[in-house]
């Protein structure tokens, strides 16, 4: 099982991305979260 450290240096290395903040700015523009962070309502 890999680890949540190794899981994200995939998504990071998928997305040519160099940190977390890239992956978590990509997630809001697609309007996967609320601006409070939240899920949104389904």
């Amino acid at each position: 099982m890999a680890t949540v450290k190794t899981q994200v240096s995939r998504i990071l290395a998928r997305f040519g991305f160099n940190n977390r903040v890239r992956i978590a700015l990509l997630v809001h523009d697609a309007g996967l979260l609320d601006d409070d962070g939240a899920e949104p309502a389904t």
